[in-house]
């Protein structure tokens, strides 16, 4: 009996750490990341002074309209707090500023793999392997935007170089705002 209510007991353990690992903030228009929003504890390299994580999720169904397959998607550019952090002491509004343009930029990819879902042709017999192409390439295109981002700003550090990565990053997405979810 003991060890039955131990193991009880791991279970729901395990069940309340995934439950709190998969707790995210979707993006939304003019909601903007605080600090407080930060829930995991850092574990960078000793010059970092914040990290945060993003997702883009997607799910789809399909459906037969006079024998053609019909798909919808639903696309999500998510925030990720207990894996997100900082260093008290190393904080400021232009770090902020910085890990939430992350934030937009995810949502800007988010807004791109919308547009290729709607546009791509999905073949009937391939379409797990087309849709998958299609978030593999956005994913690879998202990776390497960041990467550009991070370099070109010194990870927010260059305030001139941030500010324009925030309007250029801005007008892209309003180029694609009739791919807002």
């Amino acid at each position: 009996m003991e060890r039955m209510l131990v193991f009880i007991f791991s279970l729901c353990l395990i069940s309340l750490q995934l439950r709190a690992q998969s707790e995210t903030i979707v993006w939304q228009k003019g909601q903007k990341l605080n600090w407080s929003d930060f829930k995991g504890t850092p574990e960078g390299k000793i010059y970092e002074a914040a990290r945060s994580e993003f997702k883009v999720e997607f799910k789809y169904s399909g459906s037969s309209d006079n024998g053609e397959l019909v798909f919808q998607f639903d696309v999500s550019a998510l925030f990720i707090p207990k894996a997100s952090w900082y260093v008290a002491d190393k904080v400021s509004n232009e770090l902020l500023m910085h890990e939430q343009l992350h934030f937009d930029i995810t949502e800007l990819y988010a807004r791109k793999m919308r547009q290729r879902f709607q546009t791509a042709p999905i073949s009937k017999e391939n379409y797990k392997a087309d849709i998958k192409a299609i978030y593999g390439k956005v994913m690879d295109e998202l990776k390497a935007y960041r990467k550009q981002y991070n370099n070109d700003t010194l990870f927010g550090a260059n305030l001139n170089k941030q500010l324009q990565w925030n309007s250029k990053v801005h007008k892209e997405m309003g180029d694609l705002e009739k791919f807002v979810k």
